[in-house]
């Protein structure tokens, strides 16, 4: 948010703001406390909007995307407390951020219907 801050700035942009919705809101996201330290705006969950009614007005629009699968970034798919190492015994959270996982999954399913998820053991 810092980067988009300063870019809104040489643009005279007054507002940032992000597609969070009331239920990002009501789980564990370090992201949106950065989001809110910073002052980015969260309309749709202002609007307490669910995802599910986000879909649904989505659909009701026309919006051809309103059925696409969330994109997660790979690092929430990693436990918390879980240490990300590399080397001959790399976590199983390493695994999950790497490339290579990402590109053989990809090439058996198509990428953006695949989620990767660790648990510890």
């Amino acid at each position: 948010f810092t980067r988009l801050e300063a870019i809104a700035r040489q643009m005279d942009v007054a507002v940032v703001a992000d597609g969070s919705n009331r239920d990002d809101h009501s789980e564990h996201r370090p992201g949106l406390r950065a989001a809110r330290d910073l002052r980015v705006r969260s309309p749709l969950a202002e609007c307490d909007l669910t995802k599910a009614e986000i879909r649904q007005l989505a659909a009701h629009w026309g919006i051809p995307i309103w059925d696409k699968p969330a994109t997660p970034c790979l690092s929430s798919r990693v436990a918390y407390g879980e240490q990300v190492t590399t080397g001959p015994n790399a976590s199983s959270a390493a695994a999950a951020l790497s490339p290579c996982a990402s590109v053989t999954i990809g090439a058996m399913w198509p990428a953006s219907r695949c989620r990767r998820r660790c648990f510890p053991g």
